[in-house]
């Protein structure tokens, strides 16, 4: 476990995504619903 925790990440690229949403009103078939806006963005270093 102590060399796993404590090896060097100096050279390892670590790829990340950052995942949200939030829920907007909208119209759909003359009702007003909440839908969920989503969004992700993603980096590859």
């Amino acid at each position: 476990m102590a060399a796993f925790r404590d090896r060097s990440l100096a050279e390892t690229a670590l790829p990340y995504v950052f995942l949200d949403a939030t829920y907007c009103t909208a119209r759909v078939n003359r009702r007003v619903v909440a839908r969920p806006a989503l969004m992700a963005s993603w980096s590859n270093p």
